[in-house]
């Protein structure tokens, strides 16, 4: 599910794409493979005036199975990686929890249609996480849905 949002006169956003991603099977067990992140691909034309664009991504981390965890996600242009700023590095030291991950960057503006999309490893083994599952293993679980936005700044 997508909406386009028009911004009302006097407000510097413009144009914001919000993808609500509603496909059953958004879990993913995150291992040492650099892996896509379900539901984090988005293609966006920002508006003329913009001077600015927003990529954001909220979504579930469950530290699971292990209790140390050291995730690393980067973000994607065009199916090529932007670099050392577009990178986030979430870890955990001998702890199980889960959290919503808010990953939010502010990219220069352009012209026409890009792609973009964040992927996702683990340090090593030992370091293993989930994203948008929640609960253990064998238990009953909830699934969840990943928010991804991109807005413009003028």
């Amino acid at each position: 599910m997508a909406y386009l949002l028009t911004s009302l006169p006097n407000n510097n956003m413009e144009e914001q794409l919000v993808e609500f991603d509603t496909t059953t099977n958004l879990y993913q067990q995150v291992s040492t493979t650099v892996s896509d992140v379900k539901g984090s691909e988005i293609t966006y034309s920002p508006n003329v005036d913009a001077n600015f664009v927003i990529y954001e991504l909220i979504l579930q981390v469950f530290f699971e199975p292990e209790k140390n965890s050291n995730l690393h996600f980067e973000l994607f242009e065009d199916d090529v990686a932007m670099g050392l700023y577009f990178r986030v590095n979430n870890n955990a030291t001998r702890l199980s929890y889960e959290q919503l991950l808010n990953l939010k960057f502010v990219l220069p503006a352009y012209t026409g249609n890009k792609t973009y999309k964040m992927k996702v490893r683990c340090k090593g083994s030992g370091s293993r996480s989930r994203l948008n599952r929640q609960g253990s293993e064998n238990s009953v679980s909830e699934i969840y849905s990943p928010i991804l936005q991109m807005y413009s700044i003028i």
